[in-house]
This record gives structure tokens, sequence and C-alpha cells, in this order.
């Protein structure tokens, strides 16, 4: 089991940052549009989020987008999205770094949530 990277980025996300609750749910059809709904597994309740900083310095902009790189898609992190205080464990597999212009840039990057071993 690996410790995972407690994530401190230089700013907060922006106020723009939303998440999306998706429950797993195992669903059985039946005849005349009958059917029955299980949650699937003892973590049912998934966050994903798209978290957004908006107006970075090209090099805040930079310390965070070489995190997530020196992460690779594979390593979970700890963070709490504000305004939740609930440390949760994210995995970052895509962001993307928009420049604003020469000197500043803004980061979006897709986290969902990991129940890890």
């Amino acid at each position: 089991m690996s410790i995972p990277l407690v994530f401190l980025p230089p700013f907060a996300p922006s106020e723009s940052t939303a998440t999306t609750r998706t429950p797993a749910v195992l669903l059985a059809q039946y005849g005349d549009g009958y059917e029955q709904r299980l949650a699937n597994g003892i973590n049912p309740r998934r966050l994903a989020a798209s978290v957004v900083w908006n107006a970075l310095t090209a090099a805040d902009a930079l310390i965070i987008s070489n995190i997530f790189e020196g992460l690779g898609g594979v390593s979970p992190f700890t963070y709490a999205l504000p305004p939740d205080a609930t440390v949760r464990r994210w995995l970052c597999e895509s962001w993307t770094q928009t420049a604003i212009d020469r000197y500043g840039a803004t980061i979006t990057a897709e986290w969902r949530e990991v129940f890890d071993i």
C-alpha cells in the first residue's frame, strides 16, 4: 500500500469548480417496466470534480501541471475541495492548461474519487 501525496497547490481552486456525484447502482430490469436497484459495492457514492484554477501566474500553473505530470494519472493524492472539509483520495487522469497571455494561464483538471487499498 502506498501513501498518497497530500496535494498542496499554491492557490485554492476557483469558485467555478464543479462536482458531480454518480452513485454506482446495479439495475435489474423485468418485464412491463418493473426494475430493481441495489447499491454496488461498499463505496457506491463516487465523486468527480472538474477543478479549475483561473488567472494563475505562469509559475503557479507550471507547479500545478508538474504535480499532475509527476502523478502520471496512476498515483492518487489527498485533498479537501473547498468548501467541503472532507479530505478525499483523488486521481487526476487529465488536465488542460490554457494560456491567458505569456504571463498567465488557467488549468482545468478532471478528478475522480478513488477508494484504493
